[in-house]
């Protein structure tokens, strides 16, 4: 306590002492502001970490998906050149590109629980989605299955639809 008396008097600080004197005692309060939404504390998961901790885009889509899609990612490996399937996932990595003629087709990768595939949307499929292949969308693609020589799989897309309210779009 006296070395501290004799340092104030003198007008003296030691090096600790003087940063202590321009902190201020509390930290500010934090501004008040609404919590993220599930699909943005997802996103957030998948841009900062690269996976998903705390659910997947999909999960709302459970029952869609076991009524509409004949396979996930994994699946796929056991079918053939040719085959023709249904597939939920969400749209990841869109490029958007133009044939020679002027016409918008898609490539990107439709991402469900177990992996990722690469679909292509040839002019007229994509034109007809209607915008529903978006990043970040749930969607169904309808398509036809390529394998090249090196065994990487491209689903040609046939068909595409949101995954938002499909049994009721769905019923006759």
């Amino acid at each position: 306590g006296q070395r501290l008396q004799r340092s104030r008097a003198s007008g003296q600080t030691d090096l600790f002492g003087a940063l202590a004197a321009t902190m201020p005692e509390a930290e500010p309060p934090l501004p008040n502001v609404p919590d993220w939404t599930h699909h943005e504390v997802l996103k957030g998961e998948k841009e900062t970490l690269g996976f998903y901790i705390s659910g997947h885009p999909l999960s709302r889509y459970e029952d869609a998906l076991r009524d509409f899609a004949d396979f996930d990612v994994d699946g796929l490996s056991g079918l053939e050149h040719g085959a023709v399937l249904s597939l939920g996932g969400v749209v990841m990595d869109l490029s958007v590109r133009t044939t020679k003629k002027g016409d918008r087709f898609g490539l990107f990768q439709l991402e469900d629980q177990f992996g990722s595939v690469k679909i292509l949307a040839w002019p007229d499929v994509f034109s007809r989605a209607n915008g529903v292949m978006q990043n970040d969308a749930a969607v169904l693609v309808r398509g036809r299955l390529e394998i090249d020589d090196g065994g990487s799989m491209t689903v040609i897309a046939e068909e595409g639809q949101s995954l938002e309210d499909i049994p009721e779009r769905s019923a006759r």
